[in-house]
């Protein structure tokens, strides 16, 4: 009976055992799957539990809305600082609870949302005191650039320097000296030819303005002397009283001696032509020869072929522009090739040149007859007016005067030509004055 008893006690003892060990085990596992549970569940955003809780942000704190951490509670809305709600709109600390929410005192933006005072976010956004700048965006105080709204900013850099032109208004006639620099080389017959039968349409305004001119011609074959024998005689020929004596020989001369030849040296050289003509004229020529240091001073170029001349545009007018006191006297005029070329259309030397001095281009390939009238009446019209020896850097703060005497109208400035043009020309003696600025090279 006892043994038994025992044998029972034993097998007891063991299931007891067996069983606390199955139960440890299970839990140590159920540990380790549990701690596996709790890493992977850490990797994984966190489950929707209702509309409101797709991402469960602290709301209602403010502390860093709209950024992804903590949207939604209008500490800072719309700039990221406060955006999204308000103190307590419709949720936060006291959402739908009547306390603060849609009751427009801080609903939706923020601080002040809905007041104007700070709506929409940033700084100062929508009302601020500098819209587009970033600062304060959103009224208009310095749009653009938040400094001065509305005004064109100086250029970053740009150093201006005042000039001052002066001009007497003569009691007599204006003084224009004229060079015409013709290509001679074997393409040219027929565009000296042209210049030759249409000079009547170019001389007209000259005659009817009563303009004191004096005219010389040169070629761009530079290998030759600068004043030859052509150049000697149009300047004795070729001037306004020859004209006023006799017109018709006056006219013949001219067409004669603008057929300057064809057979020029083929690397046409037309600018450096006008600097060699200019610095013996100016210079060392013949007295009742010279050009005049008053007078405007045109030089025309009439070439179908580029030029090659081997400075650059601008030390060669220097030399056209050093013997005038004022350079805005000198004005370059082209009648070239403007719409093809062997070069690639390098025409582009005379072009510039005419642009830097104020001139004006023409096609040699259109209509001499309307090319040389339009010519002759844009240089006559320079008799009116009064150059600018450098370009304004801003045509609106130009300053006339008169006799020490500040002219409010009656006046317009051509930048075009750089002219100062009077709707009526002030007495002969007349001390003009004209103030600009240009930036500093």
């Amino acid at each position: 009976m006892k043994t038994r008893k025992l044998k029972t006690f034993f097998l007891l003892s063991a299931s007891m055992v067996l069983l606390s060990s199955c139960q440890e085990e299970e839990f140590y596992e159920k540990e380790i799957f549990d701690t596996y549970m709790d890493q992977y569940q850490d990797q994984l955003p966190p489950v929707p539990q209702g509309p409101s809780d797709l991402i469960t942000p602290p709301t209602g704190d403010g502390t860093n809305p709209g950024d992804g951490s903590n949207p939604g509670d209008g500490t800072n809305p719309g700039d990221g600082s406060n955006p999204g709600d308000g103190t307590n709109p419709g949720g936060g600390t006291n959402p739908g609870d009547g306390t603060n929410p849609g009751d427009g005192t801080n609903p939706g933006d923020g601080t002040n949302p809905g007041d104007g005072t700070n709506p929409g976010g940033g700084t100062n956004p929508d009302n601020g005191t500098g819209p587009g700048d970033g600062t304060n965006p959103g009224d208009g105080t310095n749009p653009g650039d938040g400094t001065n709204p509305g005004e064109e900013p100086e250029e970053p850099g740009v150093v201006l320097q005042n000039v001052s032109d002066s001009h007497t208004q003569k009691d007599g006639k204006t003084k224009i000296d004229i060079l015409w620099v013709v290509d001679d080389s074997g393409s040219m017959r027929d565009e000296q030819n042209d210049l030759a039968y249409n000079f009547n349409v170019f001389i007209n305004d000259f005659v009817e303005k009563q303009i004191d001119f004096k005219m010389g011609i040169v070629t761009t074959d530079t290998h030759r002397d600068t004043i030859t024998r052509t150049t000697e005689e149009s300047l004795e020929k070729l001037t306004s009283e020859k004209m006023a004596a006799d017109k018709a020989t006056f006219m013949k001369d001219f067409e004669r001696l603008i057929r300057v030849g064809t057979r020029g040296y083929p690397r046409e050289k037309g600018i450096k032509a006008s600097e060699r003509f200019t610095n013996v004229i100016f210079n060392n020529g013949v007295a009742d020869q010279k050009f005049r240091d008053d007078a405007y001073y045109i030089v025309v170029y009439v070439s179908d072929e580029p030029d090659q001349s081997n400075k650059e545009l601008e030390e060669h007018l220097n030399q056209l522009t050093k013997w005038k006191s004022n350079a805005g006297l000198v004005k370059a005029y082209s009648i070239v090739n403007t719409r093809h070329g062997r070069s690639g259309g390098s025409y582009e030397r005379y072009q510039e040149m005419s642009r830097m001095t104020g001139g004006q281009i023409a096609d040699i390939n259109d209509d001499f007859h309307e090319t040389l009238k339009g010519l002759g009446t844009q240089i006559a019209e320079l008799a009116d007016k009064f150059p600018l020896s450098q370009m304004p850097y801003d045509e609106t703060k130009i300053e006339v005067l008169v006799n020490g005497v500040k002219w409010e109208s009656g006046w317009t400035y051509n930048k075009e030509n750089n002219t100062i043009h009077f709707t009526t020309l002030p007495e002969a003696g007349a001390e003009i004055t004209v103030n600009y600025q240009v930036e500093e090279q």
